[in-house]
């Protein structure tokens, strides 16, 4: 089978350069985009980038290298309007800040895991039969409302009937400071503070925590993590806020 490429985006990359690795990487997403093909990854390293992303019907995962990066976009962050299927895969973002919706699915069925939308006009938007496979992700605090016909999974959406849908809750997640951008959970067992690479401790429990599908990987987290994925664009990695659960399985 052919090999599988892992290109890199990076604020301080160049889009003249290959992207296969960290110190070669691409400036911009879009470029990674261009350059993948079917089964490969693309890693954005942590940052704020302001880009309007298509992906142009590639089964390709694009998901943040280290501590979530942030997309905004003048209309909408990522769209999918190629027939993508579930092997287009994203994963892992803060996406904020758009003026029409932070992704719009047009007749395509991705998967969308992971993902921290909030503080945009509309959340997810779906149109000619999407149907996204939302899990793990953090829909709020989207002005005109979260999702458009589609539901989730395993995921805290603003204003949904708690319950109806499996594993969805509709808690206020409880972010660390949203006026000033940082969504991580709060913990009293231990937040990462992206400013200072230090982890702080908080009065009150996120009820994002431990609150992930149960089947997903929690490996990557750091315990004691609960054994069970966060939701949000920081869960299954090591940045997710931490909780009171059992160090061994």
């Amino acid at each position: 089978s052919p090999k599988r490429t892992v290109y890199h985006v990076s604020k301080s990359g160049r889009d003249t350069n290959t992207g296969v690795s960290q110190s070669r990487a691409f400036a911009t997403i879009e470029r990674a985009i261009q350059a993948a093909v079917d089964g490969d990854a693309i890693l954005v390293w942590p940052g704020r980038y302001e880009e309007r992303l298509s992906f142009a019907g590639k089964a390709i995962t694009i998901q943040s290298a280290a501590d979530a990066a942030v997309i905004v976009a003048p209309d909408y962050a990522f769209t999918f309007s190629k027939a993508e299927d579930a092997g287009s895969v994203l994963a892992n973002f803060v996406i904020t800040g758009c003026a029409t919706a932070g992704i719009i699915c047009d007749g395509a069925c991705p998967t969308l895991r992971n993902l921290t939308i909030v503080d945009n006009q509309f959340g997810i938007v779906a149109y000619h039969g999407a149907k996204p496979n939302i899990v793990n992700c953090i829909v709020w605090g989207n002005e005109d409302g979260q999702l458009f016909d589609c539901s989730a999974t395993y995921s805290c959406i603003e204003g949904v009937t708690a319950g109806k849908k499996t594993g969805v809750i509709n808690s206020d997640p409880l972010f660390a400071n949203a006026a000033g951008g940082d969504y991580h959970l709060r913990s009293p067992y231990g937040r990462y503070v992206s400013s200072s690479g230090a982890w702080a401790t908080d009065g009150a429990m996120s009820p994002c925590i431990d609150a992930g599908d149960p089947s997903d990987s929690f490996r990557n987290e750091r315990v004691p993590n609960g054994n069970r994925i966060n939701m949000g664009a920081y869960g299954g990695t090591p940045y997710a806020s931490l909780s009171s659960g059992p160090v061994c399985p």
